[in-house]
């Protein structure tokens, strides 16, 4: 019964990762749009490379299953 309780608390902490990291994304793309229409081109550049890294690493720890 312990190894169900922990493979669920397991399941929904992987599940709350794959949420954080799907809003971080969505808060680096923000960035990066902001950055550009401002004219700020070094800025979106950094949240362009942010946002590339997270969306790599998501497709690493969350590949999806087409």
């Amino acid at each position: 019964m312990a190894e169900n309780n922990n493979s669920s608390e397991l399941f929904e902490l992987i599940k709350t990762i794959e949420e954080a990291m799907t809003k971080a994304i969505a808060i680096a793309t923000k960035a990066k749009t902001k950055a550009i229409k401002g004219a700020r081109f070094a800025e979106a550049a950094t949240a362009r490379d942010i946002e590339k890294t997270l969306l790599d690493a998501q497709q690493i720890l969350f590949p999806k299953k087409d």
